[in-house]
């Protein structure tokens, strides 16, 4: 039986290290050369490179548009050029430390940004334009059921409740749920606060072109406020102020549509 050279003996005492029959040393992961000194940091220190980065010589090259130790920092003056190539999610931009101020207003998935789930990376954007400067809402007198949610996340069913609900055709909601823009037919016609959140997170900062004097929302006014059947929100952006109007068949007050995105 061949002895082990001393060097071998050392280094499985010392360092773990092993040799073969051949009295040649085998490395741990990580390291290599002819008495394992050889190490790649990359390996052995576990080095996480972010946003497509990679390890090289110890240390993250990354990729153009991204700095920091693990490449986590997006540069903030590139965000649309980092969404128009569609690698990049607004949430992974987020995360990669880009502001939600330099995220609204940016074009994404066929419209302008102006919510995002910053946990689970959904978010909304608003068509770019106004898709209407006068319609009503519809169905004068008749109370839409399901139709009265205010809150972020549920203009879309309330605009399906109001297509279902209500047979006339020249109304906002199907006006927004008929819409077919950017390659997008998923619109619809905002709640309160998602309409809300239009106006801070566009208008304030100078995006979107909103035109008009007042906009529809989806939502009715519950039943413990207002008598809905004749009653919705519409929102006042030259005040700003909400208003409960009792015309639903008042054509002066303008649309704007949205719809949803999932996170990559």
């Amino acid at each position: 039986m061949k002895r082990k050279p001393l060097f071998c003996v050392l280094a499985i005492i010392l360092f773990t290290f092993s040799c073969d029959e051949e009295e040649e040393m085998v490395c741990p992961e990580g390291f290599s050369g002819v008495h394992c000194k050889v190490e790649d940091v990359c390996i052995t220190q576990s080095l996480d490179c972010l946003n497509g980065g990679a390890c090289i010589d110890g240390s993250c090259d990354c990729p153009d548009g991204f700095s920091g130790t693990n490449c986590q920092f997006a540069d903030p003056d590139r965000v649309q050029e980092f969404l128009d190539g569609g690698i990049y999610s607004p949430v992974q931009l987020f995360r990669a430390g880009i502001p939600l101020d330099s995220l609204y207003g940016k074009i994404y998935q066929g419209g302008l940004i102006f919510h995002l789930d910053t946990i689970n990376g959904t978010g909304l954007v608003a068509a770019p334009n106004d898709q209407s400067t006068g319609i009503q809402w519809g169905c004068k007198g008749t109370a839409i059921p399901g139709a009265y949610g205010p809150f972020i996340g549920m203009g879309k069913q309330n605009t399906i409740n109001i297509i279902n609900g209500c047979s006339e055709l020249d109304i906002a909601a199907r006006f927004c749920y008929d819409l077919d823009l950017n390659n997008k037919t998923d619109w619809f016609l905002p709640s309160k606060d998602e309409l809300w959140a239009m106006y801070t997170n566009l208008h304030l900062r100078g995006y979107g072109q909103f035109n008009g004097e007042a906009y529809w929302s989806s939502t009715q006014p519950s039943h413990t406020t207002h008598a809905s059947k004749s009653y919705a929100w519409i929102l006042y952006i030259r005040t700003p102020v909400f208003w409960v109007t009792d015309n639903k068949d008042y054509s002066h007050f303008f649309v704007r549509a949205a719809r949803g995105f999932e996170s990559l």
